[in-house]
């Protein structure tokens, strides 16, 4: 496209349109940037045909070309060459020849069979592409349109097409075999496969499936390949066994692939591997790779039109005839005979795809001409053939009922409709239906043949009948019938006494089976039997108990109901006790009478009364001992709990998955009368198994969630039998309460509850039945080959049962057996684990269920050292809520393998060894239930990170700091270190019992350099509760002391001084105590300042010589310290005897100082967070005795939860109330447990040591006076474990988010930051660092915190506040004395405009203008506009990188307006540093552009020309017919512009890339001008001003510099020092000064910051907007290549603020000289005068114009300056200069 058209958009639109663009499909293809683009697509062979329209755009102008043409291009491009193309098709098609275009044209094309020998594609390394390409020849460059098309290459199926097979091997090792159905595989295709493992003795923990794509480009020694791997299939997860085989399926449609490419032109190919990877537990890796085809099928439209395409036109169609019936099959050159017709082949020829073709749709063409349309008429037959009332009755006798007609018609519709090739009976019997030779009555033995395939059972039905019948069960049982029972039905509600009077029959008899629902009431029984002297052994899935030592069996046993043998005698006894609620009264009589036995039923009364209340409880604040709130999930218990906790209350927690002892435990201590508990929250598992001393029962809700056969979660209300079961719980007989009350949480839901107790409860009317092992055994004998799942369904689809029975639902027997089914089994033990009770919503059960099924099918036997290797026994101690839900898991696990180990003892032998593991497990579990409430979840951390926030809000603000609890108060440290301090400082460190006093050395060298030497100073107790004057005396004397001994009094020094308590900080060096901490309570202190106070006290000592200058607390301390060594450390933590944080905060969102740039480190005081009840929720009853028994009750409520001063304490309370309550050390309490303070926080970093902790546990414990046991000490160890890790997760909460808060202020997705990290917990805690990083990580993913232990701790950070105080306080004064020299008092600025004041003078002069500095050239332009100009004018405006030229058109009456129409033209660099004759050439070129773009071409008009450069001009005209009026400077343009609308003003300014002034001069003071009447305008370049050294006292060394490097060194001073294209300069100058200086960038001097000119002035606008933060500014800076700290961009923005500042007073100075002369010149007291301005640095610069507008004001005090925008200064005002001028000229023409 030529230069112009380029510039000022496209000469014309080129489109190109497809003449199928409607009906031809589109199709997808990634571009070299991964984007999706759609484009039409094509096939090989096809013909591209359309139009190509061109629309002028200018239909005024002729667009000259020399052809049009299009060209269909195939091109390979490969990346790494892209100069370089690959064309393997092109055609030409000439659209027109040389001509021009003046209006719209459209051409047709055609491309006829065009070849299209390869798929278009884009790779990693290179693209083929089809495009259609319109060129328009022109003379200089060529207008080109590509129109881009993509390319599928289609295929048919390969005649060819072998398995794969391979082997994998190491010898004695492993062996594996692998086979894939095919080697070719259409895009849409499914890889089908089989592993077989020969053999394994290697193990192998994964194993997958990858489709590799490998792209090569490049032939010889340049091939370069680019791997990627498409897919993944993840075979198998864990290790296989020997014999074991796994299916393949991988499905390819959903994958991005394309067909294999090979040698693609010679240029590069594609090709496509599938890779097997195998790991093993070590982390090798195997692989065995083997390259498979890809190819595109046709779509199944294409291929049916190209077959009728092929076969049906007459030319083609080949001859048939009919003769009666043969059969034969003889191939293409036979016959194929049907039951009606033979068709026989005379002479045809067929090419090969003709033959793929008839092979594939032969029968469609035997049957008729007519077209089969699979979604037509065929689809119609089936339909037909499905309704057809005989064909469903005819398959109901071969074994279909209507579902599996149904599922069998859909499967075989499928199968006709998709299937790609149909057996050839079957499609010729659907020809013929649809020719209607044929009856739809003969698909019935096609569908009844597909049926059986997929239906197996079909074959032998009437024996699966047979074994599925479970109609009269009761004659399953001929022992039992034989004898005559006795039936006993024990009907009432809940305590009722009606398994108490069945229990004491069964404890009367001789022997008797007690078959319980659960667990706990099997326990319950067989204790209570053995205590009333009734021999009784226990029986469980889990367990097994004998009474007899020898293990001979009792009369009596105790058992859970699926426990129970069906072949024991017991169960034929005379006598059978039923208990039940009435509601199975009827069902129970009629189930026996089945058997012909009578029901004698008992019914109960319950014997104590419950009632509903009136009133529902609402709140937690009105619960009584004795209320057992009901919830129906976990996360309610735990909520709840927390709450009555944080009340003050204690509350047992029973729910379903917690172990039976665990459940027990709490139940007892919930009964126990002496014990504090008297509140209990549980699920509905209260409801049977346990004997509760419940007063009141209160539903939490009545909504109970559920899982439906989707499995998807539900929510039904609960129904009258539940509610009262559960209802039924209050008021026990046995319980101390005599009634029972039952209501409701909520209000709402009282009515409910009264609605469901008031009905009556559903009649029980059916019992379940399930299929048994020998059941499914006899299924698998007929159905050898169906899976157990399989067999589970047909068996329940044929399962006949009476009107008693139901099939019971089978869905988790269904999920086991899908699980396991990969694994080889042999039926009856795959039956026997699919039975296993487990909880399959927990997927750490059902994963360790497949590894015990996987180990068992390898005959290994399950032993101990294996199940504590795939547990990891012994387990982590758990961190939060979702841990100890892990432990119940592993506690279910451990269930499983006891369950398993009773049905297959010897692959399961240790059932000894894990039942001891799972008692240890329980007692964890029951510890960690006692102290749920420390344990915190993610949701709860998030949750109490985004409190502390809020806080942290709160603190920052003005109007609620009062009132927050977290302080945020402002240290008046305003830096961190950055590695340049040096000399010598003294620290004080007091925050303990003890204090220290330092001398730190930091060398010139800089960073690592840094010596210390110090002493530590004990407190005194007396001094200690004495008053602050003595401490702060004694601190004095001690540091006398240290400065003697160690010879310092010689000098005075600096010191810091680090106080570890609340301080209110107005100055870095003052600080006024809010509250004493950590024990300390010392008289006189608390309000006053405190360093006040310490030179106070070194004064009183004396002799003493140094300089208090920083006082800092020991979390600013740590951070300074980390921040010497790590220079992204902008955060501090204490975690020791008391625990803190401190930050780097932004100034802008610190209310309580002033000022908005910068940084200041804020102390957080976070020890105080929930001081305002913000934790309450968190708050635990043993954290309120803590606070209670503390010396500020109700503070430092964080401080409490989480340091050392307290952990030991929280630990010996807790083992305290654990040992109260028998949990511990056999209720043995020591003197020494009970005393206050005897168990230390380094205790619990002992006992926690990865190594001989439970030895450190055990002596610990036994010098308290305990005689622990092991488990004792295990408890201990976990209780530990839970105070620390709770204090971490606390800590790392808060952490979190501050952390959060300086990601938000930098405004960074991403933060890179560095914690300092100080105090006792944190160094000697073995565990507590790790735990820290790796919560405060995962709560902060989008921060990269780095961890730094302050090695010196806290006193050498005092030291490096001092230092960096010193080193700020010696900067701020070099950079202060560097910008000194451009802060310009008013006397400097009088002398400026006095110097102006002669300098306009003497260039007005005749005899002093030569030499004058400014020029004051005449413009000859003698008035200003009046309102009369009208006319249209041409103007030039030439003054920087671009030209324009405009049209103007002025217009009076009414309404005066000025319009313009103007063009741009760049000016090309290497002409405005050519010749001026180049400049003008080009300037003559764009006039005559912008004539023939306006069509006056031929039209004179008068010109002004803009041109804002001394000059000198001829023959402008010369080729048009142009009339020259006037020539100006664009100053003033800006004055005639701004007089046309204010005829005040009679000054133009020009503050922009250059500076100059304009103004209207008495004609008489223009000595070399002749005329002493009237005013004319003098431009006074005022931009020299200084050229004579007049304004040297001013100027600075930078100025000079910029000066020397400019290309008019020596020149235009004035202009240097206040022109936009300057000042840039002179600030990069300045920042370079600084750098060496090391003030700024670190000391290093980048490359970027070398480049002149980087620093443009548009940055000073920028930086110095009163709206853009540090954060932008530090972008800014950036953006430039400048990595800045947020010091250094505030010492920019103050350079750039000094710099522009300057030279606006300069502008000031001379404008204020200009109007003063003006006054003088009309011999006025006071001027009212307008300024036109113009220029960038005026508009932009957000100070600039109001510092300009101030010292005018100041200079020139007579005179009131007004200061108005130009519009277009130097275009508008170049027309109203010549519509003057021609006025004036025609003024002078016309006669007096």
């Amino acid at each position: 496209m030529s230069f112009l058209g380029g510039l000022f958009g496209p000469v014309c639109e080129i489109d190109v349109i497809l003449n199928d663009a409607e009906s031809r499909k589109t199709a997808e293809l990634k571009t070299e940037e991964g984007k999706l683009e759609k484009h039409y697509m094509f096939y090989d062979g096809e013909s591209v045909s359309g139009k190509v329209n061109i629309n002028v755009k200018q239909t005024s102008k002729r667009l000259e070309h020399l052809g049009i043409r299009i060209e269909f291009v195939g091109q390979i491009e490969l990346f790494s060459d892209k100069s370089n193309t690959h064309e393997f098709v092109n055609l030409v098609k000439e659209l027109a020849l040389p001509g021009e275009l003046t209006q719209n044209r459209s051409y047709d094309f055609e491309f006829m069979q065009v070849e299209k020998p390869y798929e278009s594609y884009v790779g990693a390394n290179v693209r083929l592409r089809y495009f259609l390409k319109v060129t328009i020849v022109r003379r200089l460059s060529d207008l080109v349109k590509e129109y881009d098309l993509i390319v599928h290459q289609l295929a048919t199926y390969p005649d060819v097409n072998n398995s794969i097979k391979m082997e994998v091997g190491i010898e004695d090792c492993l062996h594996i075999e692998f086979e894939y159905n095919k080697s070719k595989y259409h895009l849409k295709d499914v890889i089908v496969g089989k592993i077989y493992f020969l053999l394994v003795r290697i193990k192998i923990q994964h194993m997958e499936l990858q489709l590799i794509k490998k792209e090569m480009t490049g032939i010889g020694p340049s091939t370069t390949t680019e791997t990627e791997t498409v897919a993944k299939y993840e075979i198998m997860d864990g290790a296989p066994v020997k014999g074991e085989s796994i299916p393949i399926r991988l499905f390819l449609a959903g994958y991005d692939l394309t067909p294999t490419m090979r040698d693609v032109n010679k240029k590069f190919s594609v090709r496509y591997f599938l890779n097997l990877v195998l790991v093993d537990e070590e982390d090798r890796r195997y692989f065995k790779q083997q390259e498979i085809v890809l190819w595109r099928k046709a779509p199944e439209k294409m291929r049916k039109r190209n077959f009728h395409q092929r076969y049906e036109s007459p030319e083609h169609r080949p001859s048939l005839s009919a003769e009666q019936p043969e059969i034969s099959r003889d191939g293409f050159g036979g016959e194929i005979a049907h039951s009606r017709t033979i068709v026989r082949f005379t002479s045809i020829h067929y090419n090969v795809m003709d033959i793929v073709m008839l092979n594939q749709f032969f029968p469609v063409m035997l049957c008729c001409k007519k077209k089969l349309d699979h979604n037509g008429e065929i689809l119609k037959v089936l339909n037909r053939f499905y309704k057809r009332k005989e064909m469903q009755k005819l398959a109901a006798d071969q074994g279909l009922d209507a579902r599996l007609f149904h599922q069998a018609f859909v499967s075989f519709r499928k199968y006709v409709l998709e299937m790609n090739a149909l057996n050839a009976d079957l499609h010729i019997i659907l020809s013929d239906i649809c020719c209607g030779a044929g009856h739809i009555d003969d698909i019935f033995p096609y569908f009844m043949r597909h049926a059986k395939q997929i239906f197996p059972m079909l074959d032998c039905m009437d024996d699966l009948r047979k074994i599925s019948d479970l109609r009269v069960p009761a004659n399953w049982y001929p022992e039992a019938r034989a004898i005559q029972r006795k039936i006993i039905f024990h009907a009432g509600p809940t305590n009722s006494g009606k398994t108490y009077h069945a229990i004491q029959r069964y404890l009367a008899a001789k022997s008797g089976v007690y078959c319980g629902p659960l667990k706990l009431l099997a326990h319950e029984i067989y204790e209570k039997s053995n205590d009333a002297g009734v021999p009784c052994d226990l029986v469980t899935g889990e367990e097994r108990k004998f009474v007899d030592p020898q293990g001979r069996p009792s009369g009596h046993i105790a058992s859970t109901i699926e426990m129970c043998s069906v072949t024991t005698p017991c169960l034929c006894a005379e006598e059978i006790h039923v208990c039940g609620e009435s509601a199975a009264v009827d069902f129970v009589t009629e189930l026996m009478f089945t058997t012909g036995e009578e029901v004698e039923v008992r019914n109960y009364k319950r014997l104590t009364p419950f009632s509903i209340s009136n009133h529902a409880v609402e709140s937690l604040d009105n619960l009584k001992p004795g209320d057992c709130i009901v919830c129906f999930s976990k996360n309610d218990i735990y909520s709840i709990s927390r709450q009555i906790e944080v009340r003050g209350l204690e509350c047992a927690v029973i729910y379903g998955s917690l172990p039976p002892g665990t459940k027990l435990a709490q139940a007892k201590k919930f009964n126990d009368p002496d014990d504090p508990c008297k509140i209990l929250v549980a699920t509905d598992a209260i409801g049977m198994g346990l004997n509760l001393s419940i007063r009141r029962i209160i539903f939490n809700s009545l909504v109970k969630p559920s899982v439906n056969e989707k499995g998807e979660k539900e929510l039904d209300t609960i129904s009258t039998s539940q509610a009262l079961q559960i209802a039924g719980r209050a008021g026990r007989f046995s319980s101390v309460f005599k009634e029972g009350e039952v209501t409701t949480m909520q209000r709402d839901d009282l009515l409910v509850l009264k609605e469901i107790l008031g009905k009556p409860v559903d009649p029980i009317a059916m019992a379940g039945l399930h299929p048994t092992a020998e059941q499914i055994e006899m299924f698998a004998y007929h159905l050898p080959h169906a899976t157990l799942s399989n067999l589970i369904d047909i068996f329940v689809s044929l399962a006949q049962v009476d009107g008693l029975y139901f099939v019971c639902n089978i869905d988790d027997f269904k999920f086991l057996a899908d699980m396991i089914q990969h694994i080889p089994l042999n039926l009856r033990s795959r039956y026997v684990f699919c039975t296993a009770p487990i909880n399959k919503k927990q997927p750490f059960v059902c994963t360790s269920f497949l590894k015990f099924a996987r180990q068992f099918s390898r005959d290994e036997p399950l032993t101990f050292d294996w199940v504590c290797r795939n547990m990891n026994w012994p387990l982590a101690p758990p961190k939060n809520i979702k841990d100890l839900v892990h432990l119940e898991a592993v506690h279910d696990v451990l269930d499983l393998y006891l369950w398993l180990s009773y049905r297959f003892m010897d692959m399961f032998p240790d059932a000894n060894l894990i039942r001891e593991i799972q008692q240890e497990l329980d007692g964890i579990i029951q510890v960690d239930r006692y102290l749920y409430a420390m344990r915190l979840s993610d949701e709860q951390l998030v949750d109490i990170s985004s409190r502390f926030r809020l806080e942290m809000e709160k603190g920052l603000s003005n109007e609620s700091n009062s009132t927050a609890a977290v302080k945020m108060l402002p240290t008046h440290v305003y830096s961190t270190p950055d590695g340049s301090e040096k000399g010598e400082f003294l620290a004080l460190d007091l925050g303990g019992s003890k204090f220290k006093v330092l001398q730190v050395k930091v060398s010139e060298d800089g960073k690592g350099k840094v010596q210390m030497e110090s002493e530590t100073f004990p407190i005194p107790d007396e001094i200690l509760n004495g008053r602050g004057t003595e401490l702060f005396e004694h601190v004095a004397e001690s540091l006398k002391s240290f400065l003697e001994k160690h010879h310092i009094n010689h000098t005075r020094k600096p010191l810091g001084f680090t106080f570890s308590f609340p301080c209110a900080q107005s100055k870095i060096d003052e600080g006024v105590l809010l509250s004493w901490s950590k024990n300390f309570k010392l008289r006189g202190v608390q309000g006053t300042n405190v360093v006040q106070s310490l030179r106070k006290a070194i004064r009183k000592v004396g002799n003493v010589d140094v300089d208090v200058l920083a006082m800092v607390n020991d979390t600013v301390g740590a951070m300074m310290t980390c921040g010497y060594d790590d220079q992204n450390c902008e955060v501090g933590v204490i975690i020791g005897t008391g625990t803190n944080a401190c930050y780097m905060e932004e100034l802008r969102h610190i209310d309580l100082v002033e000022g908005d740039e910068g940084r200041m480190c804020i102390n957080t005081e976070w020890g105080a967070f929930g001081d305002d009840g913000a934790l309450d929720d968190f708050i635990t009853s043993f954290d309120r005795e803590i606070d209670a028994a503390s010396i500020n009750p109700g503070k430092q409520l964080f401080e409490k939860m989480v340091s050392g001063l307290y952990m030991g304490e929280l630990v010996r309370l807790i083992l305290l109330k654990m040992a109260k309550r028998g949990l511990l050390f056999h209720g043995q309490i020591s003197d020494a447990l009970r005393t206050k303070g005897t168990f230390q926080t380094n205790h619990i970093c002992l006992i926690e040591q990865y190594k001989g902790g439970l030895e450190n546990t055990r002596e610990i414990l036994e010098d308290l006076g305990l005689n622990p046991s092991d488990d004792d000490c295990i408890a201990v160890q976990h209780v530990c474990t839970i105070v620390s890790f709770r204090s971490a997760n606390l800590v790392a909460a808060a952490l979190a988010a501050i952390l959060t808060r300086i990601r938000e202020n930098k405004k960074l997705k991403t933060l890179r930051t560095t914690v300092g990290v100080d105090g006792t917990v944190y160094r000697t805690h073995p565990q507590y660092p790790k735990r820290l990083h790796k919560v405060v990580r995962h709560l902060v993913s989008d921060c990269h915190v780095r961890f730094v232990l302050s090695e010196s701790g806290s006193a050498k950070g005092a030291a490096m506040v001092t230092a960096v105080a010193q080193r700020l306080a010696s900067q701020r004064k070099e950079i202060d004395d560097t910008l000194a020299a451009f802060a310009l008092n008013s006397t400097q600025l009088q002398e400026v405009k006095k110097k102006m004041h002669v300098e306009l003078e003497r260039g007005l002069k005749k005899d002093s203008h030569p030499t004058a500095s400014v020029k004051m050239l005449p413009t000859y332009v003698y008035r200003t506009p009046d309102g009369t100009e009208r006319g249209k004018y041409l103007a030039l405006d030439l003054g920087g990188t671009n030209f324009r030229v405009l049209v103007v058109k002025i217009r009076t009456g009414m309404r005066n307006s000025v319009r313009m129409y103007n063009k741009i033209y760049a000016i090309p660099l290497e002409i405005m540093q050519g010749t001026g004759e180049e400049l003008f050439d080009h300037i003559v070129q764009c006039i005559s552009d912008f004539l023939d773009y306006m069509g006056i071409k031929n039209t004179r008009l008068p010109l002004g020309f803009t041109f804002s450069f001394p000059c000198s001009q001829t023959g402008i005209d010369k080729e048009f017919d142009l009339d020259i009026v006037a020539i100006v400077n664009d100053t003033v343009g800006t004055m005639m512009t701004c007089a046309y609308e204010d005829p005040k003003c009679q000054i133009g300014l020009i503050a922009g890339t250059g500076s100059n002034v304009c103004y209207m001069e008495e004609m008489k003071n223009i000595e070399f001008v002749e005329g002493d009447e009237g005013q004319m305008c003098i431009n006074t370049e005022w931009g020299g001003f200084g050229e004579n050294d007049n304004i040297e006292d001013i100027r600075t060394r930078y100025d000079r510099e910029v000066d020397e490097g400019s290309l008019n060194a020596g020149k235009q001073r004035f202009e240097k020092m206040t022109s936009g294209m300057y000042l840039g300069e002179i600030v990069r100058q300045i920042l370079i000064d600084l750098t060496k200086r090391g003030l700024l960038f670190r000391g290093r001097i980048t490359e970027r910051l070398k480049t002149k000119g980087i620093f443009e002035t548009k940055f000073l606008s920028q930086i110095e907007s009163d709206r853009l933060a540090l954060l932008q500014v530090r972008c800014i800076l950036q953006h430039l290549g400048l990595d800045s700290t947020c010091d250094d961009s505030i010492i920019v923005k103050e350079v750039c603020g000094a710099v522009s500042r300057r030279a606006a007073q300069l502008c000031g100075a001379g404008m204020a000289a200009v109007v003063d002369k003006i006054r003088e010149n009309r011999g006025l007291e006071h001027l009212e005068i307008t300024v036109g301005v113009d220029g960038t640095l005026y508009k932009l610069h957000p100070h600039f114009s109001t510092i300009l507008k101030d010292t005018v004001r100041e200079l020139a005090p007579n005179c009131k300056v007004d200061f108005i925008l130009s519009e277009d200064g130097s275009g508008k005002g170049a027309a109203l200069i010549t519509a003057v001028a021609r006025q004036h000229h025609s003024e002078k023409q016309e006669p007096h």
